[in-house]
């Protein structure tokens, strides 16, 4: 097998290897894009910065070192009702999520200003559970991707056979 043909064994393998995982964790991945939502009013909104530190914990002894470049994580705060129990929430997604450059955080937090409606998407076993963004658990991508490295794998090793073949008519 030649180095082309190789390539393709390896892609192929790391295909398989995608959509085998993709698909044993299929059914504990659950996303927001099915919760329902209600009207909200945001509250609060800001950008929090801050160095990132490493922190190394020895048992008795907790220490930070080093100081890091600043993080920028965009926060927000709302209020909103769910079967006449007010509640607030704070969630833009799912996941919070930091930004190197401060702009990019600023960018989140101008999309919710103080004083402005929203929907609020909420767990219905959990309505105390909330984001501003749904998202979805992101399996048909993961598929996707899965699928199309699968694929490129096995254009790879078809080639690499159909030019072994060839060299082995001339």
């Amino acid at each position: 097998m030649d180095l082309f043909g190789c390539a393709g064994a390896v892609v192929l393998l790391l295909g398989l290897v995608s959509l085998g995982r993709t698909l044993a964790s299929s059914g504990k991945r659950k996303g927001t894009d099915g919760w329902p939502s209600v009207p909200g009013l945001i509250t609060a909104s800001s950008v929090e910065s801050a160095d990132r530190s490493a922190t190394v914990t020895i048992p008795g002894i907790t220490s930070t070192i080093g100081k890091g470049p600043r993080i920028h994580i965009p926060r927000v705060q709302y209020a909103y009702t769910v079967g006449g129990q007010a509640l607030t929430g704070s969630s833009i997604e799912r996941e919070v999520t930091s930004h190197s450059v401060e702009a990019m955080a600023r960018a989140v937090v101008n999309r919710y200003p103080v004083g402005a409606a929203v929907r609020v998407f909420h767990d219905p076993a959990a309505p105390g559970s909330c984001v501003l963004q749904v998202e979805g658990s992101g399996l048909f991508r993961d598929l996707a991707v899965g699928c199309a490295v699968l694929l490129l794998g096995a254009a790879f090793l078809l080639a690499s056979v159909g030019g072994a073949w060839l060299r082995s008519k001339q």
